[in-house]
């Protein structure tokens, strides 16, 4: 008879068979981190154990999509109620009207709102921000009793007012600037005044900084004189989505249009021009990890007899050059680029010099240049 070990004879006896339930917790989590809610659905329906297995990881990304803001099902916010603590991540979305304010009228009033969503650290919202108020978006940043990690937020379309950061919700995501990871803001009309400049300056952890603002707004942008002035450290970013503007650009001499270039161009010498351009690209050049930088706004016009001639006025005349003259050399570091967005700005990067600094520099980056004035890739 071959040797055979205590530990084969252990395997092969049916009495130490091991079974799912015998597993640890840890192993429960990776296997249903792997699932979706409709498998996760299921298994919560094979067996008390598996319920008490599955149940928490079922609440754990709760999405809810309704056409209109005020179609909410009462038994699906009486569920959320009930599995509060089990919620990290809330994705709310609607077709048509401010979900997010409908939403916060429903929740329950309490004395401690960090007690409404213990552990919620991730939402997306998307929907008209018609009625929400600075005021609505501090108690919603204040439903949970975490840390906020993710944030996404999307004006689905203009409105009289947009989504606001105003100075309290501010003071409120300033609390969890540290812990924040991702940041997207995109409106229509909504200001943002001071936002960017706060996370730039305070969110060391930051992965992703997308703020868009309407092209004709005050906010989504960054002022490059500020920038100047500003200590960023969040090193870490791998995705920076922001216009820059208020640049002299000097260099910029045909008429806009049937104005002349000085209405659109920022004022100032081309000496000036160059020295504000290289101390931005500096900053920007610190980014070392970035793996899409998106400076420009695609500028969408409706009326087709229109387009070509709102666009070419509404382009940004007060953002980088991108060439090599204004200092572009800086960020030859930059060698994690994927995507660089210029879309609809005055920059001149068809040059030989530019086209041959990009293929030895970026070699892998798409510069995307607006499908209007470029309908190709630069290779």
């Amino acid at each position: 008879m071959p040797y055979s070990s205590r530990a084969d004879t252990i395997f092969k006896c049916p009495a130490y068979v091991t079974s799912f339930n015998d597993l640890p917790p840890e192993v429960h989590g990776m296997v249903a981190s792997h699932l979706d809610s409709y498998d996760l659905s299921h298994c919560v329906l094979v067996s008390k154990s598996w319920r008490a297995s599955f149940h928490r990881y079922l609440w754990r990304h709760v999405v809810i999509m309704v056409d209109e803001s005020d179609d909410f099902d009462p038994k699906l916010l009486k569920l959320l109620k009930a599995n509060r603590e089990h919620v990290h991540s809330l994705t709310l979305s609607a077709g048509y009207g401010d979900v997010l304010h409908s939403f916060m009228e429903l929740m329950p009033p309490s004395s401690n709102p960090h007690l409404v969503f213990p552990n919620l650290y991730s939402a997306e919202i998307s929907c008209e921000f018609g009625e929400s108020t600075d005021q609505t978006m501090v108690q919603f940043l204040e439903l949970t009793g975490a840390k906020w990690k993710r944030l996404v937020l999307n004006d689905t379309s203009e409105s009289r007012y947009g989504i606001d950061f105003g100075p309290q919700s501010m003071k409120v995501l300033a609390r969890h600037a540290e812990f924040l990871k991702v940041f997207r803001w995109s409106s229509e009309t909504g200001s943002s005044d001071g936002l960017v400049e706060q996370l730039l300056c305070s969110a060391s952890n930051l992965r992703e900084l997308s703020v868009v603002g309407h092209y004709r707004s005050s906010g989504g942008w960054l002022d490059a004189r500020k920038i100047v002035e500003m200590e960023w450290v969040c090193l870490d970013l791998e995705v920076f989505q922001c216009r820059i503007r208020n640049i002299p650009r000097p260099d910029i001499t045909r008429d806009i249009g049937d104005d002349p270039t000085v209405v659109y161009i920022e004022e100032g010498t081309l000496q000036e021009s160059l020295d504000l351009q290289r101390q931005v690209y500096t900053k920007l050049a610190k980014l070392t990890k970035l793996r899409e930088l998106k400076l420009g706004l695609v500028i969408e016009v409706c009326a087709p007899e229109y387009q070509l001639g709102d666009k070419t006025c509404e382009k940004q005349f007060d953002c980088l050059a991108m060439t090599l003259d204004s200092g572009l050399d800086l960020l030859k570091g930059l060698k994690e680029l994927r995507v660089v967005g210029l879309e609809d700005m005055e920059v001149y990067v068809e040059g030989e010099r530019e086209q041959a600094w990009f293929k030895e520099h970026w070699p892998n980056a798409k510069i995307e240049l607006g499908e209007y004035f470029h309908d190709q890739y630069l290779d």
